[in-house]
């Protein structure tokens, strides 16, 4: 697909804060799915007056990507890292770019039906990351086999 180019104004580096409307944002840089992947954490406060801090993950699916020949240098070595350093997020709400990845249409209904908290889950990040990293390691297995 072709886009337009745009104008950078700035390169946020990980673990750098963006704060935007009042918002501020912490930059978690996780390659894999693409080199330049970037998840965000924030803290909110929940409908149980508690502070919980939320995740918003990039991604960390293959997806089609070529692992073996690798779609660009190290990309076997950015999913690994960015597994690694998901285990060492601290967080219990989290939100991702697929509804399907975090069981959005539950916690929603849940929601609606009066849990004010449903998308708090102080075990999701884990449980997704062990998925998405079984799912890694089955698929770079399988490319490297039929190489």
């Amino acid at each position: 697909m072709s886009f337009p180019p745009i104008r950078v104004d700035r390169v946020i580096a990980d673990g750098e804060t963006v704060t935007l409307g009042g918002v501020a944002l912490t930059a978690h840089i996780t390659p894999g799915h693409t080199p330049g992947c970037t998840s965000w954490s924030m803290d909110v406060t929940g409908a149980d007056r508690a502070a919980h801090r939320a995740f918003f993950h990039c991604s960390a699916t293959v997806a089609g990507q070529s692992l073996a020949p690798p779609a660009y240098p190290n990309i076997v070595a950015d999913f690994q890292s960015t597994f690694a350093r998901v285990r060492e997020i601290d967080a219990d709400v989290v939100l991702t770019n697929h509804p399907s990845f975090m069981d959005m249409q539950s916690r929603r209904a849940r929601q609606i039906a009066g849990d004010a908290n449903a998308f708090v889950d102080a075990n999701a990040l884990d449980a997704l990351n062990d998925r998405l990293e079984s799912a890694f390691r089955t698929e770079h297995a399988r490319q490297t086999a039929a190489r």
